[in-house]
């Protein structure tokens, strides 16, 4: 799909989903998944979940505001899996200071690394995703095996 600089905001959404309706009529095993504007969902090192599903080893159409493209969509365990808001555990590098173990709170996925609110401070920092580990504990318990003394 091409896009001129004159192309509006609507017209690409328009066209994206148009686009998709007429492959999902040709294909219907293709799944749809809306995506984000900057296009860089080809290099997603997580796995696309619609409607709560996982969708495992499949051709996932992808829709952004630059145009809707095919990604695939990597098979996983769904019970290791890391999504926005799960608590992971990650090995982190302070400025000073040794290697420590580190929980925090997952809110945005950039390539393959995922920034974190650290559990007691909020602070954000950074892992990579392949080295972050998913925590299966309530809050309430993290925050009290990672206590400061």
């Amino acid at each position: 799909m091409t896009k001129s600089s004159n192309t509006t905001t609507q017209e690409i959404i328009f066209n994206a989903e148009l686009w998709i309706y007429q492959r999902k009529s040709a294909f219907p095993m293709v799944d749809c998944l809306p995506g984000p504007a900057n296009g860089l969902w080809e290099k997603f090192n997580y796995h696309p979940v619609c409607n709560g599903i996982v969708l495992q080893d499949k051709d996932v159409l992808v829709l952004g505001l630059d145009g809707a493209y095919t990604v695939k969509s990597k098979s996983c365990d769904q019970n290791k899996h890391i999504h926005l808001n799960d608590i992971v555990k990650a090995k982190f590098v302070p400025a000073c200071g040794d290697e420590v173990e580190i929980y925090g709170r997952v809110r945005e996925f950039k390539g393959d690394m995922i920034c974190c609110n650290e559990i007691h401070s909020e602070s954000p920092f950074f892992c990579y995703e392949n080295e972050a580990e998913k925590i299966d504990l309530p809050e309430s318990v993290i925050k009290s095996l990672c206590e400061v003394v």
